[in-house]
């Protein structure tokens, strides 16, 4: 089931719209660098998502509540920081509800959302999403550009002549974006359930790192600029929603977000959590 916005939606408003989620899954937000993260959200009156397994706000209560308190949504990451593609459909909505009900009685929040434990989704898992009665799901991954050619260890923006291979790395992330399904706005891929696709460039990816050629911490404004220019893709209107986990941009990659707020600020963008972006084009979408 793949329901599209409807085409007023495209042309009401061309600015786009950024969501920041980080998901929290581990022992590495400790409480100074959370703290610092969300200082930065703070300066700049920006509401994040943060995507939360339920095994970590049992183990970290007063740090997920910490977020609560700021203004921040809490969504929903898994029971634990288990792969669900590949389970029945029984099993994944087995802990759902677990995860649900968790979270409930921990932190006092009723989850409208989730982000599955590294993206990793199938069919069942939206049906499952579906059936527990939560509104989004942002799983599927989509990029506005690609971030480099292949085979090509050199970041594209880094590239001799980069204005002249920009529609091709346009072109080459249109056609990632056919193979992943996805969409600029959100999409309905089961009964109530909206897709709000996330960049699919993560921080693993992006930072000094052994899965890319990622970006030292000097180097932390390199980064915030390719999530601008991921955003300046988004000329005629869209979502683009980042992941940036605090356990590895905190604290020192933050700045990374601080570039890249203000400057996306500065060029017209607006800030939703995930929850306000299904709130809106889900009562815009036609069913």
């Amino acid at each position: 089931m793949r329901m599209r916005y409807r085409k007023d939606i495209n042309s009401r408003d061309i600015k786009p719209i950024v969501c920041i989620s980080g998901d929290i899954n581990g022992d590495f937000e400790d409480r100074t660098r959370l703290s610092e993260y969300l200082s930065i959200l703070d300066n700049y009156n920006v509401k994040a998502t943060f995507p939360t397994t339920l095994d970590v706000a049992e183990k970290y209560t007063e740090r997920i509540k910490l977020i609560i308190k700021g203004g921040h949504e809490i969504a929903g990451h898994g029971d634990v920081h288990k792969m669900f593609r590949g389970s029945s459909l029984y099993e994944q909505e087995r802990r759902l509800r677990r995860m649900i009900e968790g979270l409930h009685d921990i932190l006092g929040v009723d989850v409208k959302g989730f982000r599955a434990p590294w993206c990793k989704w199938d069919k069942n898992t939206h049906l499952a999403l579906s059936r527990v009665g939560l509104k989004y799901d942002s799983s599927i991954k989509r990029l506005e550009i690609l971030f480099r050619l292949p085979y090509i260890r050199k970041r594209n923006m880094e590239i001799m002549g980069y204005g002249y291979i920009k529609p091709l790395l346009k072109l080459g992330a249109q056609l990632y974006n056919v193979t992943q399904r996805s969409s600029r706005y959100p999409y309905y891929v089961a009964p109530n359930l909206l897709e709000i696709p996330v960049l699919g460039y993560s921080d693993h990816y992006l930072i000094d790192s052994p899965k890319g050629p990622g970006y030292t911490k000097s180097d932390v404004d390199k980064i915030g600029a390719v999530w601008l220019e991921n955003l300046r893709c988004l000329d005629k209107g869209g979502v683009m929603v980042i992941d940036a986990h605090p356990g590895f941009f905190s604290p020192d990659y933050v700045g990374a977000m601080d570039y890249f707020i203000k400057n996306a600020l500065k060029s017209g963008a607006v800030f939703r959590t995930l929850c306000a972006i299904a709130s809106e084009f889900g009562e815009n979408i036609k069913i």
